[in-house]
């Protein structure tokens, strides 16, 4: 058995205490340790060390001088001592994970913990295993599996550059090499290249390819020109446009004013005024429903055939267009897993920056609400997982995304985050508390991430260092100096 490290200070909590570090032992912050459980002391616990700070004896609180004098303590000349703060994970029991019960008695010795101590808290995995990473505080391989990540989705966060596209392509690439699919809504068109050169078989497809007359609503097509249904304009826009669709018509802007002319009841003056201002700033919408197929592409017959589908939303800019994209897609997606009970095909849907499209109510995207995309992603996660089709979300801003998307996640992986508002949207859906989810996650280094919920191989959270050999996004391949060098 290893020399204790340090000592439990007195006031201690039930998943949290002081330790006192003992003279000439070190520790720093992530590390595990190990101590004996205060009501059963045959059973040894686990924790791990979130913070610490150095402190004078002399003006410690009564309690911590006890502790102290009793255990013998030798002052430094510097008349200071460590301080650590220790998470109290919990403990095993039988076969049984459990999250500590009592709070541990000051005076109690404090051990290191070791990989093997840590290994005892692995639990077997349900399904296909995907490996991720190593935990770097303890070297333990880190898998997730495929069957919960399905069932009860995954949320991940980070800044820019904190290694969070990175995971989800290493990811995808491991996956993939095991039999998984996917679909993936890719923003900047960062994923084609890496997944393709890693061997995986991708079906790469264009956003218009989705949209087709029949898919489109109402809401859809006023929407497109910035107008809604619930106003007349909106609602006379919507109704011209899908009868001359219908008809075969050409689409020019003064045909469209003239029969929107008649239908107007009310307001005439203005709401032509609405009508034509939106057609105006948005005429080449006009140029995109010409061109509209009947039916949209069927995006299960794609899944069928290819490892990835990639819907690459850079080829189409405006967010609404790209909202009615996910909203056409994901209802294909929705009517299929539900007619068929998740038993002819499964898969996992990633999609990135989820806030543009199931935001937060206080933010404003485009118009996820008339295109669509807020209800058929928010229902995707709410009723999908059971049909075998899962979603990883991805966002930088997890405080801009839906509350109602977030709690439907089961698994958390966040890399580094700074905002405030952001760790509160993490630690109000997580429950894990505020003040440590910001000093984990605030300095975490690139591709190192905290893994919380049902996905945790460990049954608590822990950090994860993705592998070494990774997939990175397609993103500029010289810095900024580089580039300032080669230019002219």
């Amino acid at each position: 058995m290893a020399e204790p490290i340090g000592v439990v200070s007195s006031p201690s909590k039930v998943d949290e205490f002081d330790m006192i570090l003992l003279p000439g032992k070190s520790a720093r912050r992530g590390e595990y340790c190990t101590f004996r459980h205060p009501l059963k002391p045959e059973i040894w616990c686990l924790g791990r060390i979130i913070g610490g700070r150095r402190a004078n004896p002399e003006i410690l609180p009564t309690a911590l001088t006890a502790v102290l004098f009793k255990r013998g303590f030798q002052i430094s000349p510097e008349r200071e001592v460590s301080v650590l703060d220790v998470e109290a994970i919990g403990y095993r029991e039988g076969e049984k994970f459990r999250p500590m019960d009592f709070p541990v008695a000051p005076g109690s010795e404090v051990y290191p913990a070791g990989p093997e101590r840590v290994r005892e808290f692995v639990r077997a995995g349900e399904g296909v295993q995907i490996p991720v990473g190593t935990d770097p505080y303890s070297g333990i391989e880190i898998s997730l599996s495929l069957d919960l990540i399905t069932k009860g989705h995954l949320a991940i966060c980070g800044m820019t550059r904190s290694g969070k596209s990175t995971f989800v392509l290493t990811f995808i690439r491991e996956a993939c090499r095991r039999g998984a699919r996917f679909l993936i809504f890719d923003r900047t068109g960062e994923y084609v290249q890496p997944l393709q050169e890693a061997g995986v078989g991708c079906e790469v497809v264009d956003p218009s390819e989705f949209q087709g007359l029949s898919s489109l609503t109402d809401e859809q097509l006023a929407s497109m020109f910035g107008l809604t249904t619930k106003r007349s304009s909106g609602s006379v826009l919507a109704k011209v446009l899908r009868e001359l669709l219908e008809k075969g018509e050409e689409l020019t802007v003064d045909r469209v004013l003239s029969l929107c002319q008649e239908k107007i009841l009310r307001y005439k003056e203005a709401t032509l005024e609405e009508i034509k201002g939106g057609l105006t700033r948005r005429r080449e919408q006009l140029d995109k429903l010409t061109a509209l197929k009947p039916e949209p592409l069927n995006v299960i017959d794609l899944l069928k055939k290819a490892q990835a589908v990639i819907v690459d939303l850079s080829r189409e800019r405006s967010i609404e267009n790209q909202q009615v994209t996910v909203a056409s897609v994901l209802d294909q997606v929705f009517t299929f897993a539900t007619s068929t009970k998740g038993e002819e095909l499964t898969f996992l849907v990633v999609l990135e920056e989820a806030q543009f499209y199931a935001p937060e109510r206080v933010v404003s995207y485009g118009n996820p609400q008339d295109t669509g995309s807020l209800n058929a992603v928010t229902a995707g996660l709410s009723q999908l997982g059971g049909f075998n089709v899962g979603f990883i979300v991805m966002s930088q801003r997890p405080a801009y995304v839906s509350k109602s998307v977030l709690s439907q996640c089961n698994t958390f992986l966040s890399f580094r985050l700074m905002s405030s508002a952001d760790h509160e949207q993490i630690a109000g859906v997580t429950g894990y508390p505020q003040y440590r989810v910001a000093s984990l996650l605030s300095g975490l280094e690139d591709h190192v991430g905290y893994l919380m919920g049902m996905g945790s191989p460990l049954g608590f959270p822990t950090f994860v260092e993705t592998l070494a050999e990774r997939v990175y996004p397609r993103k500029a391949t010289k810095s900024p100096s580089e580039v300032l060098r080669l230019s002219p």
